[in-house]
């Protein structure tokens, strides 16, 4: 008898041992699948293209969008597009209202190449040529350009038209 009760035992033990680790191995993927889905790009794709009111492509710079919390921005190609990324590893933005600029739209004015003594306070490229802004300043800043996005869903497309700078237009000038 005492045989069979210590045969029954051991037989009951290895029946809860099992049922443990069954449980141990669905609680360990389900933790597993929870990480695993926290460290993916998460968030919206965010893509569109830049381009002028007659409709050529702007190829500078770089689209911005931001709000309170986060911001995002992605450079601006040769073609006109561009693709928001958060950080190097993300490139998904989290849903919500943004402000859109652009940054940095600005090429070498060869008008004015050799024109101007280049000292270390001047904005130029490597040929001595000023650089221009080649976007109305009103696009460079989230708070003035008047751009907003409501970013929703898996990916979204939010194109952008911009306008030239006035004729005449001076950065630095008092006038």
């Amino acid at each position: 008898m005492k045989i069979c009760i210590s045969y029954r035992l051991e037989k009951d033990r290895e029946k809860h041992r099992k049922i443990v680790m069954q449980k141990y191995i669905w609680v360990c993927s389900a933790l597993l699948l929870t990480v695993l889905a926290g460290c993916g790009n998460g968030g919206t794709k965010v893509t569109g293209k830049v381009t002028y009111g007659d409709g050529t492509p702007l190829t500078v710079g770089r689209v911005m969008f931001e709000n309170d919390t986060i911001s995002a921005s992605g450079p601006i190609d040769q073609e006109g597009k561009y693709q928001l990324t958060v950080d190097e590893s993300r490139t998904g933005l989290p849903a919500g209202s943004y402000r859109v600029c652009i940054l940095g739209a600005m090429q070498p004015d060869p008008s004015m190449a050799g024109k101007i003594k280049k000292d270390k306070h001047s904005a130029d490229d490597e040929e001595g040529a000023p650089v221009v802004l080649v976007i109305d300043p009103k696009f460079t800043s989230g708070t003035n350009s008047g751009l907003t996005c409501d970013v929703q869903g898996s990916s979204v497309t939010y194109d952008i038209t911009v306008e030239k700078p006035a004729k005449g237009y001076k950065p630095f000038s008092n006038d």
